[in-house]
Parts: C-alpha cells; sequence; structure tokens
C-alpha cells in the first residue's frame, strides 16, 4: 500500500514538474506574441500602450501566483514522499493505527482530551467549545495547546506517517 502511494506520489511530482515547465513555454510564447503586439498598438498611441501594459502585468501576476502554487505542491509532495520514506515501520491495518492514536488521546486530561476532540475531531470553534462546557476561550486555547505537545510526544514515532494520510 505505502509503496503504490509512493509511486503515485513520484509519478505526480514529475507531472507537476512537467506542468510548471509548460506554464514556462506557453507564458514565453504567449510574451513574444505579445511583443508583436504591442509594437503593432504603438501606432495607435500612448493610451492603448498603457492598457496593453496593465493586460501584461495581469498576465505576469497570474503566472507568478500559477508558479508559487506549483512550488508548494511540490513542496507538500515532497516533504509527503520524504515522509514516507522515512517510515521504517509497517502496520497491519488502519485499526492499528486508530488505536494507537486513540491510547495516545486517552492519555490526555479528561477535560483535555474533551476539548481536543471536539476542537479537531468535532470541528467545533473555540468560542462554541467554550460556551458548550462553560469555560474560556483562553482556557479552549490553552488545553489544545497541551493536547497537541503531549500528542507530538506521545506519537513522535508515528507523525511521518500520520502527516502523509491527514492529507
Amino acid at each position: 500500500m505505502f509503496e503504490l502511494a509512493q509511486a503515485n506520489l513520484k509519478q505526480i511530482a514529475q507531472m507537476l514538474a512537467d506542468t510548471e515547465d509548460m506554464i514556462l513555454v506557453g507564458k514565453l510564447k504567449d510574451a513574444r506574441i505579445n511583443l508583436d503586439d504591442l509594437d503593432n498598438m504603438m501606432e495607435l498611441g500612448e493610451e492603448q500602450v498603457h492598457q496593453l501594459e496593465a493586460f501584461l502585468d495581469k498576465i505576469l501576476e497570474k503566472e507568478t501566483a500559477q508558479r508559487a502554487e506549483v512550488t508548494q505542491m511540490k513542496e507538500e509532495l515532497g516533504f509527503k514522499l520524504y515522509a514516507l520514506e522515512s517510515l521504517e515501520y509497517s502496520y497491519q491495518s488502519e485499526k492499528e493505527l486508530q488505536e494507537i492514536i486513540q491510547r495516545a488521546l486517552d492519555t490526555l486530561p479528561e477535560r483535555c482530551r474533551e476539548v481536543f476532540i471536539k476542537r479537531r475531531i468535532e470541528g467545533l470553534k473555540y468560542k462554541e467549545i467554550s460556551e458548550e462546557l462553560g469555560i474560556s476561550v483562553n482556557t479552549v486555547e490553552n488545553h489544545i495547546v497541551t493536547a497537541l505537545k503531549k500528542l507530538r510526544v506521545a506519537l513522535k514515532d508515528y507523525l511521518p506517517l500520520l502527516l502523509f494520510l491527514v492529507n
């Protein structure tokens, strides 16, 4: 299962790299066409040239955003691939992993665990949790910080796998 996931991640990473190259080639061709258009438009007047410059700025802005997005995706995939490759142990089932997580959650103090589950599993907002449990938002935040610290320590050996599976 992990080998298939690793192979898929490598394939996706390669496709992203190819996509980034295609974006660059396409944009270079578009830029050349736009430069030719600019020469023709110079005859039409300065106002039209300003409009074209604004158009080219928008294209550049979009390309920059696309490049940043592709780069971010490549970094995320690289991190996930690294996490998967660094995993030196295997799990017999998803149920085993759930049991490991449940045991870690069970080590949390009762109120801390309750707040953590309401936030991270049920998806409630801090304010909703504070109102439901009759505690301050600050107390909710403190419970979340405490839970994350303790779970990070308790699950340190499993974090690469969890990071891969979460997304």
